[in-house]
Formats: C-alpha cells, sequence, structure tokens
C-alpha cells in the first residue's frame, strides 16, 4: 500500500492523478468482489436453510472452476434465474461480474451491475456493492451520456451515511468526479471529510490524503 501511495505522491499532475485511480479501480472491484461473496457466503451459512440451499451452492462452486466460459455464464444466469433463494442469486450475480471484468468486458459488466441495483430482494450489502462498482466502472469512461451523468449522479446520492457500507470508496469516488469536472474546491471538502471520520478504513484516508495534497499543491 505505501508504495501506491509514494506512487500518488510522486505524481505531479491532477490529470495523472486520476489515471492512476482509474487503473486500479477495476482491481479493487475484483478484489472487493471476493471479499462481499464470502460475506454473503459466511451469512448463509449462518441461514437454517443451509441443507436445502448445499445442493444448488454445489453447482455455484463447479461453474465457477468451469473452463468453458459459455458452460459457466449459462450455469450462473441459471442459476440467478430459477433460485429460490436470493443468497445463491446474488452469489451468481457477482460472479457474473467479476468474470466479465477480468475478462475487459466491461460495458457487460455495467449492465450485470444494474440488474443486481434494480432487484429489490438483494440484501442491502450487495446493492451497495453494485452501485459503488458501477461507479468505479463509469468513472473510467472518457464521455458519459446526459443519462449516465444522471445515473452517476444518483447513485453518489445513495451514499449519504458515514455508517454505510462502502461510504469511504463511494465519497473516494465522489471527489474524483469532481476532479474530472474542474471543481477543485467541492472535491477537496469531500477529502477532508473523509480524513475526519473515524470509522472508515485506514486505507480509504490515506489515499484521500494524498488526493488532497496534491490538489493544495
Amino acid at each position: 500500500m505505501s508504495d501506491i501511495l509514494e506512487e500518488v505522491l510522486r505524481d505531479q499532475s491532477d490529470e495523472k492523478k486520476v489515471l492512476f485511480f482509474r487503473k486500479i479501480l477495476p482491481i479493487v472491484i475484483f478484489l472487493t468482489i471476493v471479499t462481499v461473496i464470502g460475506m454473503i457466503i459466511n451469512n448463509w451459512y449462518r441461514d437454517d436453510a443451509m441443507r436445502r440451499n448445499m445442493q444448488r451452492g454445489d453447482i455455484l462452486i463447479k461453474a465457477t472452476n468451469n473452463d468453458d466460459k459459455k458452460l459457466v455464464d449459462k450455469t450462473l444466469t441459471d442459476l440467478i434465474k430459477n433460485s429460490d433463494d436470493s443468497n445463491i442469486s446474488e452469489l451468481a450475480s457477482l460472479k457474473r461480474v467479476g468474470i466479465k471484468i477480468t475478462e475487459g468486458n466491461f460495458e457487460q459488466a455495467k449492465i450485470l451491475l444494474e440488474e443486481i441495483i434494480n432487484n429489490e430482494n438483494y440484501e442491502s450489502l450487495t446493492s451497495s456493492f453494485a452501485r459503488v462498482s458501477w461507479l468505479s466502472l463509469m468513472i473510467e469512461q472518457p464521455i458519459l451520456s446526459v443519462k449516465e451523468k444522471g445515473q452517476f449522479e444518483e447513485y453518489l446520492k445513495y451514499y449519504h451515511n458515514e455508517n454505510q457500507e462502502f461510504f469511504g470508496t463511494a465519497s473516494l469516488l465522489k471527489a474524483i468526479w469532481f476532479i474530472r469536472a474542474g471543481q477543485n474546491d467541492l472535491a477537496k471538502e469531500v477529502l477532508r471529510s473523509i480524513t475526519s471520520i473515524d470509522n472508515l478504513p485506514l486505507s480509504i484516508k490515506e489515499q484521500a490524503k494524498a488526493l488532497l495534497s496534491k490538489l493544495n499543491m
């Protein structure tokens, strides 16, 4: 982590700084997907219906270990559509997103994330993660349509409480969004608020400090 921060601090322009964060966002998304899946699995195994779900869980595990991409996608899609347990659907949905990201198919990943966001049966953890992942992917796009810009700002507004899942990451993305728009004062305000929140991860606060130091140059 220290190497990443040093690279940011050595950056001599706002443009390079933003590009750096855009480069690592897909990696961060993929790693977070793994974490979220683990959290959902943990909750799932505490569920009283564990035995009933084991068969579908086995199908999910076998599918993710298969090298046939078409078969994997079909299996995951079938699990999403036919499973009567939302946890299985969530795991399969997140896995599909992860696969598309590793393949570099960000457009399809974005569509899948929107499906997760719009599914009212999914847990808040999954929906919140889907939103921040969508924001992370879209902020990489050099040009956004009017509709996409409106959607971006709408998703940002979802993160209004510092106790929400992924609030810190969403706040960093908001700061980068302001920087891209040339609104550095607003970006500084967001970054300062990040550094002052006690319960945010240290890595998020350090990244906020790094961005803030560059904006103050």
